[in-house]
């Protein structure tokens, strides 16, 4: 599969999971780069300028709604997918993130994400 125009960030604080993520995505033609908590992912928002951001909402530092709000001050065109319960993702959507998928994520999780928030739909032949 061809590289996809969008730059992605996963900020993970668990290592498999963020592993997991980036080697889907990747396989899926994505540009990825990772950060293990709100504090490392800010400075990689400011480095890469990412199309989309997906966050797990517990992780350590500023949590993800805080680390939500940080970035939409500074880039409010950055599109943000968050990982959570229903309570927070509804708080999360109201402070302008662009998804939100309930924890665990699936490889299907990631793909409705990537095709609400960046109109990218992939082949039925795509890996999951």
């Amino acid at each position: 599969m061809s590289k996809k125009t969008a730059k992605l960030l996963v900020v993970e604080t668990h290592g498999q999971l963020r592993a997991v993520m980036v080697n889907i995505l990747q396989v899926w033609g994505y540009e990825v780069e990772t950060a293990e908590n709100g504090d490392e992912g800010l400075r990689k928002v400011r480095e890469m300028r990412p199309t989309l951001i997906f966050c797990e909402l517990y992780n350590h530092g500023p949590g993800c709604l805080e680390f939500l709000k940080a970035v939409k001050a500074e880039f409010p065109g950055i599109k943000f997918v968050l990982t959570g319960t229903e309570l927070t993702c509804e708080r999360g959507q109201e402070l302008g993130a662009s998804f939100c998928v309930r924890s665990p994520m699936t490889p299907a999780d990631l793909q409705a994400a990537l095709e609400h928030c960046l109109g990218h739909s992939l082949p039925d032949t795509a890996p999951l």
